[in-house]
């Protein structure tokens, strides 16, 4: 390529278009994936902290169930007077066939192993901390690595029961951490990925039988606490499971499933890399055609100047008075700074497609999750309250500075929300630890003007807490005084660090929808251009629709797509002549025919949008008929869908009372007669008779719909 001044003012031209659009889309790939993996973390941390809180909790169990054994006069007896056959039968034989328990031996005090039940594993239980502890008289339970497999170890001096005696013996059970112990521990806490127990030598347990080949790949220094890895479809992290000294004892490999944070980051690079082929091909034409509008005069002048300097004089050109080198100085000023200002708008508006493109991505992840908050806290709320036998659950969130209530669960005996449950949750929102009371009538965090309607006896409170802080609160009450087991406050936790993690969604999903309906209205406002009527229509048509909507009891997510319908239900028109949109004169057959095509189009542009696809099947039946006389498939009754059905009556109504090009606008009356007169024959009577009850509608109840869809309305409609 020759580097003239026209390809040289190309390059620049194109560096200067495209350069921040580049700049701009790695910043936003950069940003996304590191809070994408954030979010894996936390899913990972989550899961790993209710396990090793359910380990804890099996070794408090084996303690428990040790200590059984251990005193029991018959089993001191027997080896007081060496009747081993009865240990046999009662213990080491009986144990590992009726409980979970896999392992159990006896020793006598001075060590000699008497009789073994369960699991054969080498080495030297004697040894072992929790026996020594036992033969101190002490019941002793941690966690052991033996033969490669991880257990819950307990050991207890044998004595007897009913009378003070010396120790005949040291009984030791050992649970084995199995497959199916993880399995249920993995669906305990949540199920999204697997677990594995590692040790040095091998896996002692998974909820996946391929960890076996998994664990092949590791090498001697792999073992670190803490590493984060890839592992095909999976993201690891290594756990250590510490014994009560602090020692480690093997691995917990928590594993998380990558699909959805792979499958976004697929989403944003394609949209990135297609938003910089168009910028990229925009600006190569643009540059192209502003180089050859420079180009040319340059060459007429340096033709000009060649000539002068090889003698030809007899040129056009008046230097002294400056008409056509004047005249193409002035020009090229006057392009330069055409060509400065088109180069900063084709840079804004290409980041601003970059910023649009990756939010509908973003946003259409988010939505798959959660498309109604308030219904997945109302379900939260009940499954809660189940799961804890509780008769009133409630979920807060911090609004405006305020602890809100935004979700309760209550039962026959309690079915209204409680007064000090309120101003229990805004002490644990303020002070971001746990609550257990267990008197509501006596306790200092209740006042006493809630104790006077207080129909409750017990709570607990525990925070939604998250990285930035306190965000809410999680309660559970009970009519009669509960004691609260050791394993209620850890399952209520769990719960809560898994909902603020949802509700971490949830805002995001609000963000990003907010951004959607932004996009709505600009397409929608993309008709301007060739109906005037429609932009009004539009506004008027969704408040209507929302409104009947809401009375015949849609669903939020419903309402949503239902609004998004009524603004582009005519986006097709679009592809419709100017001529046959505002003709004032009655449409010919053909142009009926070309206008009643509208609704295809508009299904073909809305369906090209992933978020909008549920509603291109309303735009394209927006015009059929009760009576299946409509267009473009003939549908009828319950063929058609309901969302399409109320936008026919609301579309009727208002281009009924509104002017249009060929007629004047209808009393409102008139319009209503109408609606009634066609009520099954074009119109879905059910329709019909919502819209003449609610008619007119009222702003305020409309608008309070509306901002219902709205995460701050899962709050404020509380």
């Amino acid at each position: 390529m020759t580097w003239n001044v026209r390809n040289r003012f190309l390059v620049a031209f194109l560096i200067v278009a495209v350069g921040p659009l580049v700049v701009f889309g790695a910043l936003v790939y950069s940003r996304t994936s590191s809070a994408l993996r954030g979010v894996e973390r936390q899913q990972i941390v989550a899961q790993a902290s209710g396990a090793r809180e359910i380990l804890r909790g099996k070794t408090r169990d084996e303690s428990a169930f040790i200590h059984d054994y251990s005193v029991r006069d018959g089993f001191h007896n027997a080896l007081h007077n060496g009747n081993l056959a009865w240990v046999r039968s009662n213990v080491t034989e009986w144990v590992p066939a009726n409980s979970t328990t896999n392992l159990v031996r006896v020793f006598d005090t001075a060590g000699k192993s008497l009789a073994s039940g369960g699991d054969t594993v080498p080495g030297d239980l004697w040894g072992k901390a929790e026996v020594q502890a036992a033969r101190r008289g002490v019941i002793s339970a941690d966690l052991e690595s033996l033969g490669g497999r991880l257990y819950v170890l307990a050991a207890a001096p044998v004595v007897a029961q009913t009378r003070p005696s010396r120790p005949a013996g040291i009984v030791v059970f050992g649970q084995a951490v199995s497959d199916e112990v993880l399995r249920d521990m993995n669906r305990f806490t949540g199920g999204l990925g697997r677990l594995a127990v590692y040790t040095q030598t091998n896996v002692s347990a998974a909820t996946d039988p391929a960890e076996s080949k998994a664990f092949a790949t590791f090498g001697p220094g792999d073992f670190a606490a803490g590493q984060v890895f890839q592992e095909g479809d999976f993201t690891s992290q290594l756990v250590a499971i510490d014994d009560r000294d602090g020692a480690t004892v093997s691995m917990l490999k928590v594993s998380v499933p990558r699909q959805a944070f792979s499958d976004a980051l697929g989403q944003i690079n394609s949209i990135t890399v297609a938003a910089f082929a168009v910028a990229l091909i925009i600006a190569l034409l643009m540059g192209l055609l502003v180089a050859h509008t420079i180009s040319t005069p340059l060459r007429r002048l340096a033709t000009a100047a060649t000539g002068i300097a090889h003698g030809d004089l007899r040129q056009t050109l008046r230097l002294r008075r400056s008409d056509e080198i004047g005249d193409l100085a002035d020009a090229f000023d006057v392009m330069s700074e055409r060509v400065a200002c088109q180069v900063e708008d084709l840079s804004e508006k290409s980041q601003n497609l970059a910023l649009e493109i990756s939010s509908l991505s973003a946003f259409g992840m988010t939505l798959a999750r959660t498309a109604d908050p308030h219904a997945e806290l109302q379900r939260l709320a009940d499954m809660i309250r189940a799961m804890h036998d509780a008769d009133t659950a409630s979920v807060y969130l911090v609004y405006e500075g305020h602890t809100t209530r935004a979700a309760f669960s209550g039962g026959h005996q309690s079915p209204v929300p409680s007064a000090a449950a309120d101003e229990l949750a805004a002490w644990v929102v303020a002070n971001g630890c746990s609550l257990q009371v267990a008197d509501a009538q006596t306790d200092e965090h209740v006042s006493a003007v809630a104790r006077g309607v207080n129909l409750m006896r017990s709570f607990l409170v525990v925070p939604l807490a998250r990285q930035e802080g306190v965000i809410g609160a999680l309660c559970v009450g009970f009519v009669d005084q509960h004691e609260f087991g050791p394993e209620e406050v850890p399952l209520l936790s769990t719960i809560g660090g898994q909902i603020a993690i949802a509700l971490q969604n949830a805002e995001a999903y609000e963000k990003l929808d907010r951004m959607y309906l932004e996009t709505v209205t600009a397409l929608a406002a993309a008709m301007e251009a060739k109906d005037q009527y429609t932009a009004s229509h539009a506004d008027s048509l969704a408040a209507m629709a929302v409104a009947v909507g809401s009375r015949m009891r849609m669903s939020d997510g419903e309402l949503r797509m239902l609004q998004y319908a009524a603004v582009l239900h005519d986006i097709g028109k679009i592809g419709i002549p100017g001529s046959i949109l505002n003709k004032p004169d009655k449409l010919t057959r053909q142009e009926f025919d070309a206008m009643a095509e509208h609704t295809i189009i508009g299904e073909r542009i809305i369906s090209r949008i992933d978020y909008l696809v549920p509603i291109a099947r309303i735009i394209r039946s927006a015009h059929e008929r009760w009576d299946g006389s409509g267009y473009p498939d003939g549908l009828g009754r319950e063929e058609i869908p309901l969302a399409a059905r109320i936008l026919l009556v609301c579309d009727a109504f208002d281009a009924m009372t509104t002017d249009r090009p060929y007629r004047r606008a209808l009393p409102i009356d008139s319009a209503l007669m109408e609606l009634s007169a066609n009520a099954g024959a074009q119109f879905d009577p059910r329709v019909v008779d919502v819209f003449l009850a609610a008619y007119p509608f009222k702003v305020a109840e409309t608008d309070r719909v509306i901002s219902r869809l709205s995460y701050a309305g899962l709050v404020e409609s509380n």
